[in-house]
């Protein structure tokens, strides 16, 4: 069996992912750029060693390629609006500080007080409704190829707020239960709550996602 795992941002996936290929014992493989690694993937003499992610949901269109069974699982978040501020500020965290530590997933044998210090130091911004608009749209062309698609292959989807419990989910689909992403040393954590205080405009960006949402009816 091939799996994918199609990795919304901000969803857990990079720890859920690492979490899935080490019960598996395959490679864990991100797949970073749609279309240029398309190839790159093809050429993959043995997929059935690993455990593909990604966050270009675009390389679901070359699933038929396979002749073995693939089984495709999304990981995303229900809370949007959490979602889409952690994104727009860990870009903010890059335009600031640059890639000093890895703005995007933070590791429990990491220094938990040097990122929480590095936060405390950034000055508060706000978002405009058109970086949180463009972001959403971009979340909203990627459901749209799963929509399309993932029909088509056994597929899943996991939320970011079940992994994160110490029970986890069960995929029997590939044989693990358990999956939790909070209590593994090796796996990703999530930092306390720091969206109020360096989004000077929180309320306003929630507003902007539940009505992105209510408008398109998504």
């Amino acid at each position: 069996m091939i799996i994918w795992i199609f990795r919304e941002q901000r969803s857990g996936g990079t720890g859920f992912t690492s979490l899935i290929a080490n019960r598996l014992n395959r490679i864990d493989k991100f797949v970073g750029s749609y279309p240029e690694d398309i190839e790159t993937v093809k050429n993959i003499s043995d997929p059935k060693n690993y455990v593909f992610s990604t966050h270009s949901f675009n390389f679901i269109e070359i699933m038929n390629s396979y002749t073995q069974p693939v089984t495709l699982i999304r990981c995303t978040r229900r809370d949007k609006i959490e979602r889409c501020l952690s994104y727009l500020i860990a870009k903010y965290r890059i335009s600031r500080i640059g890639k000093k530590t890895n703005p995007w997933n933070i590791m429990r044998t990491d220094n938990l007080s040097e990122y929480t210090s590095r936060l405390d130091a950034l000055e508060p911004t706000f978002f405009t409704k058109v970086e949180v608009y463009n972001y959403l749209r971009h979340c909203t062309e990627m459901n749209q190829y799963w929509e399309n698609y993932a029909s088509l292959y056994q597929n899943c989807t996991v939320f970011y707020e079940d992994i994160c419990t110490d029970a986890g989910v069960d995929l029997p689909m590939i044989g693990l239960t358990s999956l939790s992403i909070t209590n593994d040393d090796s796996l990703t954590i999530k930092m306390p709550s720091y969206k109020e205080q360096i989004c000077t405009n929180y309320d306003m960006v929630s507003r902007w996602v539940s009505e992105y949402y209510l408008e398109n009816r998504i």
